[in-house]
């Protein structure tokens, strides 16, 4: 008899399994590392985020009533499809910003991709 396990395996959307933030007012780079700049599965809701920050969405994030408090031209960074690293950027990794309004932060994207960004409104 091998000493092999049984593993579950659930495969969770965006938002779920990580840190939930409520109403609140938040600076983005206090919630990272500098050396792991990274947001995974949080969820973050009627929340106003805080800049100056980059966010690079990755993996089904979704933007949901938010708005981005500027311009699309001035909050949208486009980078090369085949990007080295974030660069300094925050990743946002399966993360859910319902409602949320977002000051003086930018968001990296692919050339062409900026309209589909799901669910983000502009002021």
């Amino acid at each position: 008899m091998s000493g092999g396990g049984v593993g579950i395996r659930a495969d969770l959307g965006p938002g779920v399994g990580g840190r939930v933030f409520r109403g609140q007012e938040l600076r983005l780079a206090v919630l990272v590392l500098v050396d792991e700049p990274l947001l995974e599965r949080a969820r973050f809701e009627d929340c106003i985020l805080y800049g100056p920050a980059i966010i690079l969405p990755l993996d089904g994030t979704d933007f949901g009533g938010s708005t981005l408090g500027a311009s699309a031209d001035a909050v949208f960074w486009p980078i090369p499809p085949r990007l080295a690293g974030p660069g300094g950027a925050i990743l946002a990794v399966a993360c859910v910003f319902e409602r949320c309004t977002f000051i003086g932060v930018g968001l990296a994207v692919p050339p062409g991709q900026a309209p589909l960004i799901s669910g983000l409104g502009r002021t």
